[in-house]
């Protein structure tokens, strides 16, 4: 059973006990994944002999194997617990205007609906009934407990946060009261604080601070999209500058040159953010942009990502070669760390020691060797890979090749027995071939090296909560739509397609969340012919296209008719 599928419901009686302790529920949770078959038993083995740090389930977690949305349904079932998939599920703003929302946050608690006579509360642990009966006696009614992901309540509790237009007003009041030590003004602090929680809570990547004419202007970064939220005076935007500018440890009195730093922001639920921070000077001051990454964080296995049937199969068989090279590709933003990342995951166990040289280090990998770049230093991608390959590893991740020097090291590694993940920016997956060749790379080297080229886009997936069919012919686009479909195995009579009508959840935009479209080159005799011959990529893909590779844009549609993303979206990433 792939590890998006939800799990079963029912299969697990109701009348166990509540009182489990870890190691009875960990033997339940097994028992389950073995009556539902969600494990080959030798994969099942693989995961317990790796869990003797944590127990199977977070092992699981940890590892990609299964979702957090699959392990909460688990728990639910062995112990009789119910379950809310909170993601999809309406939560009414009057319900939760019933406790203090820093109250929930450090409970981690969501009451999203009932009746008169009972309310339901979304949770980690139904059993803490001391804090159930406290609600339960603020509110006045009896409270019935639904397991829920801890995602998915920090989700449902940030649609619901306080907008920051009205936050930055009392904090810009406070400010004009106070007193003018500016410096250690505490109402710029607080406000530079809340730019930062609401774009963590916004699951935002960037955010821009930028000074316009007469004004400055706050955008977030969300799903590939910048949003404006907020603006304020230019006065106000020096202050915050300066504050940015002092957590990061840059120059507060150089304003004409870029800078680059980072800092560390904690949130109330302990969940750790490093921003990196670059400024550079414009017409009108300087411009802040801060990116966002949660420097830890559970796997996402690559169904999840968006990659399934044919392709999946692939990259699965490829990731176990003992040497060679993958190669992700794409331009910036298209998610080719994430799916490194999950890569890797896949492939880190005790026998082998992998490493990677990053630029920046996104995620915490445990059991990873992994190394900053740090060019202050003189620590680059060339000279940390020479170093890496020294430290006798198996599977060797390089953030990017960017040059000749980098590119002849990785390949030369691949050709020694190990095994080398790396990323390319372009457009799709055969472009990368030439790219090599434009850094002077031999086609002969490139031709026994390269086994698998992924290209990759990101699409943002529409909100299933205010998700609703159109007739094909009523579609933006249809006579296109029409032309592209009319190859497509699925495409066959009247069809209906998705789009999201917009709701509070995905603020009035119709989409949330993103997953990847994908194509996967597999590099076989007949390219590597074409690579020596130094074909173009035109040739190459039209190969590949011969021996079975689906493109990104029918990848996409057929995610379009699966109705998890919208024509428009594939067409505009595609044109990025």
């Amino acid at each position: 059973m792939p590890a998006t599928s939800p799990v079963p419901q029912g299969t697990i009686g109701k009348a166990v006990a509540t009182a489990l302790t870890p190691q009875t529920e960990d033997q339940a949770i097994l028992a389950a994944i073995r009556q539902m078959q969600l494990l080959s038993e030798t994969d099942l083995q693989a995961v317990l002999q790796r869990s003797h740090q944590h127990g199977i389930a977070e092992q699981l977690l940890q590892e990609g194997v299964l979702t957090d949305l699959q392990i909460v349904q688990l728990r639910s079932q062995v112990r009789g617990w119910h379950f809310v998939d909170l993601e999809n599920t309406t939560v009414e703003a009057s319900l939760l205007s019933l406790f203090p929302l820093p109250f929930l946050e450090a409970q981690k608690l969501v009451p999203f609906g009932g009746s008169q006579s009972t309310l339901k509360i979304a949770c980690q642990d139904p059993d803490r009934r001391s804090v159930l009966r406290l609600m339960q006696k603020k509110c006045g009614r009896p409270l019935q407990p639904f397991l829920a992901t801890e995602r998915a309540i920090f989700a449902a509790l940030s649609h619901f946060d306080q907008n920051m237009e009205q936050v930055s007003a009392t904090l810009l009041a406070k400010h004009a009261a106070s007193s003018k030590d500016q410096e250690n003004d505490r109402s710029i602090i607080e406000l530079v604080d809340a730019l930062i929680l609401h774009a963590v809570r916004a699951n935002a990547s960037d955010i821009h601070v930028e000074p316009w004419e007469y004004e400055a202007c706050v955008r977030e970064r969300i799903d590939g999209i910048l949003h404006r939220h907020l603006t304020f005076s230019r006065d106000i935007h020096a202050l915050v500058t300066a504050r940015i500018k002092i957590l990061s440890k840059l120059a507060i009195d150089d304003h004409n040159a870029p800078q680059d730093g980072k800092l560390q922001y904690r949130t109330s639920d302990g969940q750790q953010v490093d921003v990196r921070v670059s400024t550079t000077p414009t017409t009108h001051g300087e411009k802040i942009v801060l990116r966002l990454l949660v420097s830890q964080g559970h796997a996402i296995p690559l169904e999840s990502l968006g990659l399934n049937g044919d392709a999946l199969a692939l990259v699965d068989s490829e990731i176990r070669s003992a040497w060679g090279m993958i190669l992700v590709t794409g331009p910036t933003g298209s998610g080719k760390t994430t799916s490194q990342y999950a890569l890797l995951r896949k492939m880190n166990r005790e026998e082998v020691n992998i490493a990677t040289i990053e630029d920046p280090v996104e995620y915490d990998l445990p059991g990873v060797n992994q190394i900053q770049v740090n060019e202050k230093a003189g620590l680059t991608f060339s000279t940390g890979l020479r170093s890496i390959v020294r430290q006798d590893p198996n599977i060797i991740l390089v953030g990017e090749i960017r040059d000749l020097e980098t590119a002849g090291i990785c390949i030369n590694a691949a050709m020694t027995g190990h095994l080398v993940l790396s990323t390319l920016h372009t457009n799709d997956a055969a472009t990368a071939v030439p790219r090599l060749f434009d850094m002077n790379v031999e086609p002969f080297l490139v031709s026994s090296t390269v086994n698998l080229i992924v290209g990759q886009r990101l699409v943002r997936k529409i909100c299933m909560r205010c998700r609703e069919s159109i007739p094909l012919e009523s579609a933006p686009h249809a006579p296109m739509i029409k032309q592209l479909l009319s190859k497509h195995p699925a495409a066959k009579g009247s069809l209906s397609l998705y789009h999201g009508r917009g709701c509070e959840l995905c603020h009035n935009t119709g989409y949330i969340g993103r997953l990847g479209i994908f194509e996967v080159l597999k590099v076989t005799d007949p390219i590597r012919d074409l690579i020596m011959k130094r074909e173009n990529a035109t040739m190459i893909r039209d190969e590949a296209i011969k021996n079975g590779m689906r493109t990104m844009v029918e990848d996409g549609l057929e995610k379009v008719l699966e109705g998890v993303t919208t024509i428009d979206e594939v067409l505009r990433v595609m044109r990025s």
